[in-house]
């Protein structure tokens, strides 16, 4: 009975003592909520501990919340001309900053309102969703693989690109399959298995020429897809294993780009294999 007593004073003169301290307290509050929180084999690999600041751009008021997420939503740059290596999207994407309309309970109104986000903890398995839900995402996943490509494309095919400014690049253009002025084209193109989908494919377009090689010899040479390209090559933009290194201030970086004189104030680094 002593005993008992004695353990819960102690529990509860630790709990105020971590209260106390905000200088230190992110760990006296990460310790206190894995204590409080039961355990959840989900949460404790794919969990990532986040905090949130809404912070109005009218009256300036921040609201800060906590919670614990299980997925993180690649967002892409809005034009495809920037250049980002595939782990440089991820540690975007894990802390973004965002301004989107929401309530104020000061103005009590809905305001445009500066949404940030910064991490506590690093999950040790990250689940990430690619998006790939506008056209404006394909084209910029598109856009980064033909910049990769160019970077490590073999001699042969520069010496092709290079005979065929005459005339025969143009030639090889004009053959390739377009779709009908009716009809809408999918978004996954050549990569599209879905045998139903109702939209228009380049495989039609070849079926209704003849083919690449067919009876009439009238269809032009596919043109191989970008992938294809890099998977000749072995070849691909999303990297086999990248580092990420969560920072004091709950920002994250990318492993390889923390110099070393910031080495420091790296609070926790992880490994992912992709």
């Amino acid at each position: 009975m002593d005993k008992s007593l004695n353990k819960g004073g102690q529990r509860q003169r630790a709990d105020e003592s971590g209260k106390g301290k905000k200088g230190k307290g992110e760990e006296g509050e990460d310790d206190a909520m894995r204590e409080t929180t039961p355990s959840n084999p989900v949460l404790d690999l794919f969990g990532m501990m986040q905090e949130k600041t809404n912070t109005c751009c009218k009256c300036k008021v921040a609201v800060v919340s906590s919670d614990t997420v299980l997925l993180c939503n690649l967002l892409y740059p809005e034009t495809k001309e920037n250049s980002s290596t595939f782990d440089e999207v991820v540690c975007s994407s894990l802390c973004p900053d965002q301004t989107t309309p929401a309530w104020c309970e000061k103005c009590r109104k809905y305001q445009p309102t500066l949404q940030s986000r910064t991490l506590r903890t690093l999950p040790y398995v990250l689940s990430l969703n690619a998006g790939m839900d506008s056209q404006q995402d394909v084209d910029y996943w598109r856009a980064q693989m033909e910049r990769l490509y160019d970077k490590n494309k073999p001699q042969e095919d520069e010496a092709k690109e290079v005979d065929g400014e005459g005339g025969e690049s143009q030639k090889e253009e004009s053959l390739l399959p377009q779709p009908p002025s009716n009809a809408k084209p999918c978004r996954y193109g050549l990569g599209c298995n879905r045998p139903d989908c109702k939209f228009w494919h380049p495989q039609q377009g070849n079926q209704d020429a003849g083919g690449p090689s067919g009876a009439g010899g009238g269809g032009g040479e596919m043109q191989q897809d970008v992938g294809d390209k890099l998977a000749r090559l072995g070849l691909s933009w999303v990297p086999h294993e990248m580092e990420v290194a969560l920072m004091g201030d709950g920002k994250v970086r990318v492993g390889r780009d923390v110099p070393e004189d910031e080495e420091e104030k790296v609070v926790e680094r992880r490994k992912y294999t992709l």
